[in-house]
């Protein structure tokens, strides 16, 4: 799914308050921000760099520290300018608890809609899912004044006109006879947020949003009061319900009656190496504004615990579209997979893993990145890269968090290796010799050649390592040829040697750090 095509249930500070309000909770608040909204909350710790979307807990005797300018709740008032929340006499666990459950609930709303729209879903079910969320009755009518949509309770509220002939309906007239006679009519048509009409018929007052295709006006979404007032996160929702009744709108047309696959569906058959519809392809790509040809990337990241928890998990997909907007993020299990157009974005490889860093260590996570792919139709060999470098990750679990496919690829090459030979008798026996010879005249020959191999050769590079002078490192590697009859200039033969080294450290044949 594609949170940067739909705007997300993200409340202002005076939702939040009115939301705990009415839960009976005294709310002290300053909002010097009042259009500022949140994606969650998090414990203030003395962070250095603090996220202007995310709400801050903050304990009294952290009053004095907490920067100006940014939003926070807490249990005394905190000085300074900034959005504050104060609920007097609450914990810090208590206010936690209340506001994770608020996001949370918000977020599962969200993705109940997204599910919605991507999963192909129709206006009605959107108004049905519309009034299950906020407990008023939903409907949508078009520039004609036609209702293409409804709940169950709307029809009660504003029974349509019946066209002849069609079980379509119209808006009836009286309604449209007390909407003009409530306002200036022809002004509401200009209202480009959510609007409270205090006139409503059979209810009293409803809220509207009007449809906007760019610049054309396509019809209406009306929310109606029923036995609770109105909040400050109806007309939220209000504006979340319409935007996504947009969208349908488009779908419909875009789709002609053909069967829709969301975009989780295409980008996951891309993954997997399926041949993509045409048509499929194409609205992919206008919808991500990617061109086909384009450089991409994938990256893997999961938990280094057994599970990471929903609200941290929502967190952190905000925080990936925050760090790498442009991207596609979605769910693969327990995984989340990013997707960079590298074209687009402008990162470097560099920059890629310096932006995943604090999240991998805030988070506890292992990054898998792949190399650079060709076009989106490679992304299939990106994804496998990127899994297997995130299963080298894990199997390494050492302090290298973020883990490229370039640094685990000749490790999976000798993963991969297919022979009827054990791996003690695939490497070169060279290497035995001089850990035997080691072993009997307690001589360090495997030691200096393998020293000599890995800095290609270097002579004063190798002695400075082993802490030996120039002429003994000679007489050595003269004593290593004498025994084994290896041609050090054979460069087939060097790099056989060091293939052999790397496999039978991997099997643990030899040791590691020798």
């Amino acid at each position: 799914m594609e949170p940067n095509l739909l705007a997300g249930l993200e409340p202002t500070l005076d939702m939040i308050a009115e939301e705990l309000e009415d839960a009976l909770w005294e709310c002290q608040r300053s909002t010097p921000l009042p259009d500022q909204t949140y994606r969650g909350v998090l414990p203030y710790t003395g962070q250095s760099r603090l996220d202007p979307g995310i709400l801050y807990l903050v304990k009294p005797e952290q009053g004095s520290a907490f920067p100006e300018g940014y939003s926070c709740v807490s249990s005394r008032r905190v000085s300074g300018w900034g959005n504050r929340l104060c609920f007097p006499g609450k914990s810090e666990d208590a206010i936690l608890q209340q506001l994770l459950e608020l996001f949370c609930r918000l977020r599962d709303q969200e993705a109940q809609l997204n599910r919605l729209v991507f999963s192909g879903g129709s206006l009605e079910e959107l108004c049905r899912l519309g009034q299950s969320l906020t407990g008023k009755a939903v409907c949508i009518h078009d520039d004609w004044f036609l209702l293409i949509a409804m709940s169950e309770d709307a029809m009660e509220i504003m029974p349509p006109e019946r066209l002849s002939g069609s079980n379509k309906g119209l808006v009836p007239r009286q309604v449209l006879e007390e909407f003009k006679f409530d306002t200036d009519y022809d002004r509401t048509y200009s209202q480009q947020r959510c609007q409270l009409w205090t006139n409503a018929p059979n209810s009293g007052r409803c809220l509207y949003v009007n449809l906007w295709e760019e610049q054309r006006y396509r019809g209406r979404l009306l929310l109606f009061e029923s036995d609770r007032a109105f909040r400050r996160l109806d007309y939220l929702m209000a504006e979340s319900l319409a935007q996504r009744a947009m969208l349908l709108m488009r779908q419909q047309k875009r789709q002609r009656g053909l069967q829709y696959r969301n975009l989780d569906d295409m980008i996951s058959a891309l993954l997997e190496g399926q041949e993509p519809e045409p048509g499929d392809l194409r609205f992919l790509l206008d919808t991500l504004k990617w061109q086909e040809e384009d450089p991409y990337l994938c990256v893997r990241l999961q938990s280094q615990q057994e599970e990471i928890s929903e609200v941290l998990g929502h967190v952190l997909h905000s925080d990936l579209f925050r760090f790498f907007p442009g991207s596609y993020i979605m769910y693969l299990g327990r995984q989340q997979c990013l997707i960079l157009n590298l074209a687009k974005s402008g990162l470097s490889l560099s920059e890629i893993r310096y932006r995943l860093s604090p999240l991998c260590r805030d988070y506890c996570l292992y990054a898998g990145v792949s190399a650079p792919v060709n076009g989106i139709q490679a992304l299939k060999q990106a994804a496998r890269q990127s899994d297997i470098a995130l299963e080298r990750a894990f199997y390494r679990r050492n302090e290298q968090w973020i883990l490229s496919f370039s640094d685990c690829a000749l490790d999976h090459m000798l993963d991969s290796i297919e022979t009827v030979l054990e791996p003690r008798y695939l490497a070169a026996a060279e290497w035995f010799t001089l850990l035997g010879y080691d072993r009997e005249k307690d001589t360090r020959y495997f030691e200096t050649l393998k020293t000599y191999l890995l800095l290609e050769r270097d002579i004063p590079k190798t002695a400075e390592k082993l802490i030996i002078h120039r002429t003994t490192l000679l007489y050595r590697l003269k004593k290593i040829i004498s025994l084994t009859g290896l041609d050090l200039d054979d460069p087939d033969r060097r790099l056989y040697l060091l293939l052999s080294l790397r496999l039978l450290e991997q099997q643990r044949l030899i040791p590691a750090d020798r």
